[in-house]
């Protein structure tokens, strides 16, 4: 098992594009804001402030024109065309940002995996409805410690994604709306939910988005099984015991798609990741190849956590929400983790 530091250039490079994505997406959100337009509508012979939201017509009267209503119009066309000129800057940065990133090496995410997060979290308003769960969260623990580890263990031709049932996800930004399904076409037109699995799409070249959330539980007993709510989207799959994950801190990492664009990937607190990882080694009815790949994904996270990730102990309370025998567990293999003397000194990850 492989795990290579980055080299410095390469790590100053992550950074720069993290801090500069940091930056357009919180410009990018405002700007969210003021979608729509608004405008004079006269009514009766007076004029009225009329704040549209979408090009179907939604919106709302501020009121008839005066001086109040002068100052919110001139307010709004002004900052909306400052956050159109500051968004397309950043954008145009994070474009000049690619070649850059992908001769660095740190363009690790398979594209289809970006664009599907990308276009997922453009909705999103401040809450975290989609959790990136299984083999891609590991692009985002590797991130965190500098580190790429060996491509065999991130290999995938799909992408899961758990619902927190205690969100929606907000629609209203897109148009037309057509839920989950949409966005996922938004990142490639050819998704398409799979008739006999409707917690899964496929799009033309095989590559599958599977929507997971936890078996009922006194928590979320009540939670219904359409992300959205709207007909024909995806419908999220029950998975037993997935309430470790879906109970995890979140953390939040930037990382690179094949492209040279960034995305922030939302994934459980890494320490749930490798005792989830290491428990379904362990069942009896898990396929022989599924238990190795697991094992060894769940070895890979402990070894990022014993010589990297050190503000991610074992024993901590942040776990508590783990059943007692996989915080043992995960205690019990941390210790007999063993760290190459040289891994920290290993070869750098390519860069230049």
């Amino acid at each position: 098992m492989n795990i290579n530091e980055i080299n410095e250039n390469s790590r100053r490079i992550l950074i720069d594009v993290s801090q500069l994505y940091e930056a357009y997406l919180s410009v990018d959100s405002e700007f969210r804001s003021y979608r729509g337009t608004m405008r004079w509508k006269k009514v009766n012979g007076k004029e009225y402030l009329f704040r549209q939201r979408n090009s179907r017509g939604d919106g709302k009267s501020l009121g008839a024109r005066d001086a109040r209503t002068q100052e919110i119009y001139n307010n709004f066309h002004a900052r909306k065309a400052e956050l159109g000129e500051k968004r397309k800057s950043l954008l145009d940065r994070l474009t000049q940002q690619r070649g850059f990133c992908v001769a660095a090496g740190i363009n690790r995410v398979p594209k289809t995996a970006a664009d599907v997060v990308r276009s997922v979290r453009l909705v999103k308003t401040g809450s975290h409805p989609l959790i990136v769960v299984g083999t891609n969260a590991l692009f985002a623990y590797e991130n965190m410690a500098g580190v790429h580890l060996d491509p065999a263990l991130l290999a995938s031709e799909d992408i899961d994604l758990m619902w927190d049932v205690k969100r929606k996800l907000n629609l209203a930004v897109i148009e037309p709306v057509g839920g989950l399904l949409s966005l996922l076409k938004e990142a490639d037109r050819t998704f398409d939910r799979m008739p006999k699995t409707p917690f899964r799409a496929a799009n033309s070249k095989g590559y599958m988005v599977d929507l997971i959330k936890p078996a009922p539980s006194q928590i979320h007993k009540t939670a219904k099984a359409s992300l959205t709510g709207h007909k024909n989207d995806l419908v999220a799959a029950e998975i037993r015991n997935l309430d470790w994950l879906y109970a995890a801190p979140l953390v939040s990492a930037t990382v690179v798609g094949n492209d040279g664009l960034p995305v922030v990937f939302d994934v459980p607190d890494p320490r749930v990741f490798a005792a989830h990882k290491l428990w379904l080694s362990e069942l009896s009815n898990r396929s022989p190849v599924k238990k190795v790949r697991d094992r060894g994904q769940g070895t890979a996270v402990l070894r990022l956590l014993k010589a990297y990730l050190h503000d991610y102990p074992p024993d901590s309370d942040a776990l508590r929400g783990l059943p007692q025998s996989l915080r043992d567990n995960l205690q019990s293999e941390y210790d007999r983790v063993v760290i190459d003397s040289q891994e920290q000194a290993s070869t750098p990850a390519p860069g230049f």
